[in-house]
């Protein structure tokens, strides 16, 4: 199927194709720039992610977390044995 389009409309869609390229800077900065740049972000964005998320596991978080569960275990053995 071939549509064909009058005259008028392809000027008008190139300005617009014109326009929204102004807008975002993509003639400035380039869609591939964009991508790498956005790409970088995220790298980062995970990375922090990562840090915080070891943040939460260090040596003596992990010590008291253990010694409270010996307490739970210890604590359930003598309701159950007594």
């Amino acid at each position: 199927m071939i549509i064909f389009f009058p005259a008028e409309v392809i000027p008008v869609q190139l300005d617009l194709i014109a326009e929204l390229k102004t807008c975002k800077d993509i003639s400035v900065v380039g869609i591939k720039k964009l991508r790498v740049e956005r790409a970088k972000e995220e790298v980062q964005q995970e990375q922090t992610q990562a840090k915080e998320f070891e943040k939460q596991f260090t040596y003596d978080n992990f010590l008291e977390k253990v010694f409270y569960l010996s307490y739970v275990f210890e604590y359930l053995c003598l309701l159950v044995f007594f």
